[in-house]
């Protein structure tokens, strides 16, 4: 059987991969200069997605509520998924969080939980998971699966000149993703 076609809005300035999954019943939109990734999958089945300005969503990631009733487990009053502006999500890494905030980051095989936050330039290591409902505080760098396993990224948060750096290395990187990753947004 055919997979639901979701109600897509997708800006002409994002770059969707022919091989991205887009799947749902509710709304998905995808920002500004966004960019998904080939194999990438977007999930609006229990809740709208909403891809921000300039994200990077990676290849094999997951966007969205996997299971029916996973927000309300969580204790979440709805089943949106929001990635805030220049979020990247790399390969591998599931997101059901209600929102992620400016910048943050979740690294290969990361999983945010239903229902949890991700603040402004909060990160998830590599294969680390955050758990359902769970807040994490901006610029938190979570490296570790017990609770101690974290640290403030000092020299973002306090480095105004760190932080334009960042910012230049991301916007470099969405400018050779659109001319790598061809783009077919016309299929959705």
């Amino acid at each position: 059987a055919a997979l639901p076609k979701p109600p897509a809005t997708i800006d002409p300035t994002a770059v969707v991969a022919a091989h991205a999954v887009l799947v749902g019943t509710h709304p998905i939109r995808i920002g500004r200069g966004a960019v998904v990734h080939p194999y990438a999958r977007l999930v609006s089945t229990h809740g709208p997605v909403d891809v921000g300005d300039g994200c990077i969503v990676g290849e094999r990631a997951a966007i969205g509520l996997g299971e029916p009733g996973a927000a309300a487990s969580a204790g979440a009053a709805d089943a949106r998924v929001a990635l805030g502006r220049n979020t990247v999500v790399e390969t591998g890494a599931v997101v059901e969080a209600r929102e992620t905030g400016e910048g943050a980051v979740v690294e290969a095989g990361a999983r945010a939980g239903p229902g949890s936050v991700m603040e402004a330039h909060s990160k998830l290591a590599p294969t680390v998971r955050l758990p359902a409902g769970v807040r994490l505080p901006a610029y938190t760098v979570v490296y570790g699966p017990a609770p101690d396993q974290r640290r403030v990224d000092t020299t973002l948060r306090g480095s105004n000149t760190v932080q334009a750096l960042r910012d230049q290395a991301h916007a470099r990187q969405l400018e050779l993703l659109r001319k790598l990753i061809p783009s077919n947004i016309a299929k959705w």
